[in-house]
């Protein structure tokens, strides 16, 4: 073996680069049909990275080898392209899971098998869930709401018109109390100065029929 070779690779690789150009050309993209719960993005796992390149790698005497090695929480996955012809490349990916328990380390495993492989045989998912590993998803704020215009007040009888009322009640005999019970249990109105202007006629027709009016509407 020529020694000047990084130890990477075969001492030759133009069989297996002129296959791996072949199964390239067959390849499709990972179907991102998995969801990150945590930055709410949508992700190929490794399952969608091998169906977009299995078949095409394959067909053209090509496989993919990928062992593992553990010391802790630190894993190193390699992944090694080989042809039929012998011909090889390799290159190693060393990751720290976040804790010393199976289910991180197989998690952190199946990280970088994933990441090994579509480096390797050039699928290229786009996928963004590696923000995991340093900062939080950025997420486009979104616009704020126009606010509801508030309605404008109700404009309120004048004092000539409260006054002509108060002239009106005494005019066909009403006591202040029948009048303030009349506003209040008729119109709903705290007294003659939270009667809308609107509704001062049917008001004032209360008045004069003993109360016989319509309500406003």
């Amino acid at each position: 073996m020529d020694e000047t070779l990084p130890a990477t690779r075969s001492p030759a690789i133009g069989k297996l680069a002129s296959a791996l150009a072949k199964a390239q050309a067959q390849m499709t993209h990972a179907a991102k049909d998995n969801v990150n719960p945590h930055f709410k993005s949508s992700y190929a796992d490794l399952a969608s990275v091998w169906e977009a390149c299995r078949r095409a790698l394959t067909s053209n005497e090509l496989t993919v080898l990928q062992p593992v090695r553990a010391d802790g929480t630190r894993v190193t996955v390699t992944t090694l392209l080989a042809h039929s012809s012998g011909e090889f490349v390799s290159e190693a990916l060393t990751l720290t899971a976040l804790q010393n328990t199976p289910q991180a380390i197989g998690s952190t495993i199946t990280y970088g098998r994933r990441y090994g492989l579509s480096a390797m045989v050039g699928v290229a998912p786009d996928d963004d869930d590696g923000q995991a590993a340093s900062t939080p998803a950025l997420v486009e704020p979104k616009p704020e709401p126009t606010p509801e215009p508030k309605p404008k007040p109700e404009p309120l009888i004048t004092a000539a018109q409260r006054r002509a009322l108060v002239a009106a009640a005494q005019q066909f005999g009403w006591k202040n109390t029948e009048v303030a019970t009349l506003l209040q249990t008729r119109f709903g109105y705290v007294d003659s100065k939270a009667i809308p202007a609107a509704h001062y006629a049917a008001v004032m027709q209360a008045i004069e029929t003993g109360g016989d009016s319509e309500e406003p509407a």
